[in-house]
């Protein structure tokens, strides 16, 4: 996992096959409970589901949202949270892009009780 987690913040490495290979079963498990929950919930509450968005540290998978928008059959975007919060120049850009995504985790905490 100390492989999977140093892509997770710097993507651009060369050991994407080696981590493909550990996360491959993991998310097909992930997506196979989604379906299946996004089934139920549906089905239940005649609901349709037009987008996901993926937050946080797996959000930086390469090509993650790519794949849950192809097994799913629904829209899904990565949050952008530089796009909703200003944030200052003064930051390293590297800890903002890791910010951009985890960070969007805080952002929802705080304001799931007003939506």
């Amino acid at each position: 996992m100390d492989i999977a987690e140093a892509l997770i913040v710097n993507p651009e490495r060369n050991n994407y096959p080696e981590v493909k290979k550990i996360y491959k079963n993991y998310i097909k498990e992930v997506l196979e409970e989604l379906e299946t929950t996004i089934k139920f919930i549906t089905g239940k509450f005649n609901l349709t589901i037009e987008n996901i968005f993926l937050v946080g540290g797996g959000a930086n998978i390469p090509n993650i949202s790519e794949i849950f928008s192809e097994f799913l059959k629904i829209n899904t975007q990565i949050i952008d949270l530089k796009k909703l919060v200003k944030f200052s120049n003064n930051f390293d850009p590297d800890y903002t892009k890791i910010v951009n995504t985890q960070g969007a985790i805080a952002v929802a905490t705080a304001v799931r009780d007003f939506i």
